[in-house]
């Protein structure tokens, strides 16, 4: 099909020139190169997206360990419905950001008592206090609120978000929890290296504190099948499904990736995700503590979405100039 032309683009012989068909030919091949770009810029995973797609791999490969390794089937449904929930919630939660200051360091502030109130009110199992029992389910609050307050803390380290952390910390000293302190620690001390504040250095110093507290404390919980030692359970069952736990554990600090392609405190929070999850998959191997998001556990699934939900709310097309900026 030939490009309509007028007499008037028409040599004395009725032949079209031969620069007029090389000038058309490189406009629709300069106007397609840049329609190629703009949605190469639409399809860029950002940061948020790319922490929720990670997350949810994960939870499959962990339903397949679950399957394989022969877990009663409520834990596969319980893991799964946790996954499709914090999806929803991670909707409502990234609207989050719309709200006011204050109306952010509130929903902190809760969370960070909630975390007290199962430290002071929650199920004791071998001293340690660090679930709430609903119904004939028992889960670990800490899961859901450390993740969230530690992302939130790293994107804005406000007053009242510094008390929340406070509050956490105290919590997992008198749990205790050693995994949990620990990973605060960690991470706040990686925002304390790219941040150095006075507002996140004193946080790091009572949270350092607050995981000392948990090392000169006992724990002799066991570990709990599916639960905790899934790395070594799944090689045990078959060195392929322990590949599978493996590769799952690196999709969940993966999404820190992208913090050092951001500028500024963008790339804060995405680095602090990383170090959360990296944490807590390190304390899940060396020793009994639940692994996070491949075991069984609702909470951390849901804990996970949620702290991706809390990443900073990157475009796009930006996040691919900042790509192609530091390429």
């Amino acid at each position: 099909m030939g490009y309509p032309e007028s007499s008037a683009s028409r040599s004395s012989n009725g032949r079209i020139p031969r620069f007029s068909l090389e000038t058309r030919e490189r406009t629709i091949f300069l106007r397609n190169i840049r329609y190629l770009r703009n949605l190469r810029s639409r399809a860029t995973l950002t940061p948020r997206f790319g922490a929720a797609l990670c997350g949810v791999i994960a939870t499959l490969q962990g339903v397949i360990y679950l399957a394989v390794a022969g877990a009663p089937k409520r834990f596969l449904v319980i893991n799964v419905l946790a996954g499709l929930v914090a999806l929803a919630l991670g909707s409502i939660h990234s609207r989050a950001e719309r709200l006011d200051a204050p109306a952010r360091d509130v929903l902190l502030l809760l969370l960070a008592l909630f975390l007290l109130a199962t430290a002071l009110f929650g199920q004791t199992m071998a001293g340690a206090s660090r679930w709430l029992t609903v119904g004939t389910f028992a889960f670990q609050p800490a899961f859901l609120a450390v993740p969230i307050l530690l992302v939130s803390y790293a994107s804005s380290p406000r007053p009242w978000a510094s008390v929340a952390l406070v509050i956490a910390a105290t919590a997992l000293a008198l749990q205790p929890d050693r995994s949990m302190a620990g990973t605060m620690t960690l991470a706040l001390t990686a925002q304390a290296l790219l941040n150095p504040s006075g507002r996140v250095l004193g946080a790091l110093c009572i949270s350092a504190v607050a995981f000392i507290a948990t090392l000169v404390q006992p724990d002799d919980l066991p570990a709990m099948p599916y639960v905790e030692d899934v790395v070594f359970s799944a090689f045990d069952a078959s060195p392929l499904l322990g590949m599978n736990i493996v590769v799952g554990l690196l999709l969940l600090i993966a999404p820190g990736a992208w913090g050092f392609k951001l500028s500024g405190m963008q790339r804060l929070p995405c680095v602090v995700f990383a170090t959360v999850w990296f944490g807590l998959s390190i304390a899940s191997i060396v020793g009994p503590y639940p692994t996070p998001v491949l075991g069984y556990s609702g909470a951390a699934v849901l804990g996970y979405m949620l702290s991706a939900a809390a990443l900073p709310p990157i475009e796009a097309a930006q996040c691919a100039r900042q790509n192609n900026q530091t390429a």
